[in-house]
């Protein structure tokens, strides 16, 4: 019989459950902060306002990873929630995608960093 897959209850659960992502998903400072609307014209997604990213945002979790690439990587839906295990996290955060993806938005150190189509851009 098949273990059941535990649900992730935070962003951090899951370089317990995979622990080659510990470097880029284990406790930290930096913040993953995901766009709340759902998926559509990937490339016409406006900047969010850095200074209020509760208006478009929901903050997924704090990260100790402060290599975007990494970061974003570690963050693709396949990686760090294989199973679904992530599933119930995003959809209480009110969110609807678990891959990082354009229009996402990472706060490095202060820096604001959104993810863009190829890369980062600092806003």
């Amino acid at each position: 019989m098949e273990a059941k897959t535990r649900a992730y209850q935070d962003l951090n659960e899951a370089a317990l459950a995979h622990p080659k992502l510990k470097s880029a998903l284990g406790p930290g400072e930096t913040q993953v902060w995901y766009k709340r609307e759902r998926a559509g014209a990937l490339f016409n997604v406006p900047d969010p306002d850095p200074s209020n990213l509760t208006a478009t945002h929901a903050l997924l979790g704090t990260v100790n990873g402060t290599d975007p690439e990494e970061l974003f990587y570690a963050l693709q839906g396949e990686i760090w929630s294989p199973k679904g295990e992530a599933r119930q996290l995003v959809l209480g955060k009110g969110l609807h995608h678990t891959s990082m993806s354009v229009g996402d938005v990472l706060v490095i150190d202060d820096q604001t960093l959104r993810c863009e189509g190829c890369g980062f851009r600092a806003l």
